[in-house]
């Protein structure tokens, strides 16, 4: 009875992945439960609890201040647990950009314990998101795609869910990319997916809009300082 309830858990789980997506060649659906990159910190919040009502969600960092750059909230975390204040069963962190404000980086951390087969977890993904532009084996599977929607075929855009949005290097070539690693449980079982979306234009303009702010106040404390006078 109780194995019972554990797999119609993981099966509700898997759902939530499990939206119809297109298939592969058209535009794909980047957001994870509902979360979508663009989202202000009020709509991420409503989002996930939209996903689960009891879910915990909490401010989790911000953005420290740089001069001409005031501070400003970095993350919020999701996160549901079997057990009050216990280890996350659910974790979903969203990004926000520093002048922005928006999201710019969506990972989520789902444990599946050993209720799940490996095969269910890949097509549950695959039937939300498509069919993978790239796949280096069954356990790591990527969805990316060129500003112009072309896709591309090989794993350099891809970025773990555990990685910080510092450590992902924005290239041009990036468009809208998603990526999810399985994590193996025992035999043919998944323990864990991990999932992380982002899109590589909307991290370039927001690291150039940060290095311009911090630039035009120095020039601005420079013209200030070219008006003062030193008698001697």
């Amino acid at each position: 009875m109780k194995t019972t309830k554990y797999l119609l858990t993981a099966a509700v789980a898997l759902a939530t992945f499990g939206v119809s997506g297109p298939s592969f060649g058209q535009a794909k659906t980047t957001d994870i439960v509902g979360l979508k990159l663009g989202m202000s910190p009020d709509q991420a919040r409503a989002a996930l609890k939209a996903h689960d009502a009891t879910m915990k969600v909490v401010d989790m960092a911000s953005w420290n201040a740089r001069p001409g750059v005031p501070a400003s909230l970095a993350k919020i975390r999701g996160c549901s647990s079997t057990v009050p204040n216990g280890p996350c069963k659910d974790e979903i962190v969203v990004t926000f950009g520093h002048l922005s404000k928006k999201a710019l980086f969506v990972t989520r951390v789902l444990k599946l314990g050993n209720g799940v087969l490996h095969q269910a977890a890949v097509d549950s993904l695959v039937e939300k998101y498509g069919k993978p532009t790239f796949s280096s084996d069954p356990s790591s599977l990527l969805w990316a795609y060129t500003t112009a929607g072309a896709p591309l075929g090989n794993m350099e855009c891809a970025v773990s869910a555990q990685s910080p949005i510092e450590s992902v290097t924005p290239r041009a070539q990036c468009g809208t990319v998603t990526y999810s690693g399985i994590i193996a449980g025992q035999g043919a079982l998944a323990a864990e997916i991990h999932v992380a979306s982002y899109e590589g234009k909307r991290l370039v303009d927001e690291r150039a809009l940060l290095v311009a702010a911090v630039k035009a106040h120095q020039e601005e404390i420079e013209r200030a300082a070219k008006g003062n006078k030193v008698k001697l």
